[in-house]
């Protein structure tokens, strides 16, 4: 199972993803918090080769860490 770590901000969110064991599997990318950012953020999941079933997200709001939003 895949895991994307999603830090949200006001204007730009950073997304990371890594795999079960920890290990990056694509770098850190930024993204609008518009409809254009997150178009951008379905073709960075897909280019990392995360399918859909196969991912967990976390959100990191106003500095509370770890708990989960959903899964795809």
């Amino acid at each position: 199972m895949n895991h994307i770590g999603i830090d949200i901000a006001k204007a730009t969110h950073v997304a990371a993803v890594v795999d079960g064991n920890g290990e990056v599997l694509c770098r850190p990318f930024g993204f609008s918090n518009d409809e254009a950012g997150f178009k951008r953020l379905a073709d960075y999941l897909a280019g990392c080769g995360c399918e859909s079933g196969a991912l967990w997200w976390r959100w990191s709001p106003l500095g509370t860490t770890g708990w989960r939003f959903g899964s795809t």
